[in-house]
């Protein structure tokens, strides 16, 4: 179900990959928030960052941001108490919340999306679309090449890939912190050796090294 939180993401979506709400439109407003949802990250109480304002009178805790922008328009603010604040001023898209004077922490609840990622998923079946008609062709001596419009969006396409948000993982390595070279080449562990090997599989060597 479309979210009214939603529009002005959607709306943001729509003038990168060139799709205007309207007529001629590619992508309902369902199918941008979909591809949104699915880039979408969760977030749970998360401390804002500070910025002071200095002032003869002293200093004013008047501002918080978040470290990343283009938040839903549902967030919810928190006091160190967990009661519920409500800020005199909010800038989902870049992350940004004003009050009169608000001492820290303020934390957040609510979700932020990679704007530039859904562009582009968006984009690759923009492109699948249009790649049936975008041809180039001539007649009575004059060229018509309507692949650019496609040249033009698979650029698009790898600069937002670029700005997208970067993802890491986190692999374990068995081979280290005691565990021998035999575990890189398939074999059990001495101590997973005797949990591996059952009536049946102790006497085969892939399992017990041997």
């Amino acid at each position: 179900m479309y979210r009214a939180s939603m529009a002005a993401l959607v709306t943001r979506t729509r003038l990168l990959i060139a799709d205007p709400a309207g007529a001629s439109q590619l992508f309902a407003d369902q199918d941008v928030q979909d591809a949104l949802d699915a880039v979408r990250e969760d977030v749970y109480n998360e401390p804002l960052d500070l910025r002071p304002t200095l002032t003869t009178g002293g200093i004013q805790y008047n501002d918080y941001y978040s470290r990343r922008g283009y938040w839903e328009a549902d967030e919810v603010l928190r006091w160190g108490d967990f009661s519920v604040l409500t800020p005199a001023t909010s800038d989902e898209v870049v992350g940004h919340w004003t009050f009169a004077n608000q001492f820290p922490p303020v934390l957040i609840t609510g979700k932020r999306y990679d704007l530039y990622r859904a562009a582009a998923d968006l984009l690759e079946y923009k492109i699948a679309n249009l790649a049936a008609t975008q041809i180039d062709f001539s007649m009575s001596g004059a060229s018509v090449h309507l692949s650019q419009h496609l040249t033009f969006l698979e650029k698009r396409l790898a600069d937002y890939r670029r700005k997208a948000w970067v993802r890491t993982a986190q692999m374990p390595r068995a081979d280290i912190a005691g565990v021998g070279a035999e575990t890189r080449m398939g074999i059990a562990h001495p101590q997973r050796q005797a949990e591996l090997a059952g009536p049946v599989s102790a006497d085969v060597p892939f399992l017990t090294g041997e």
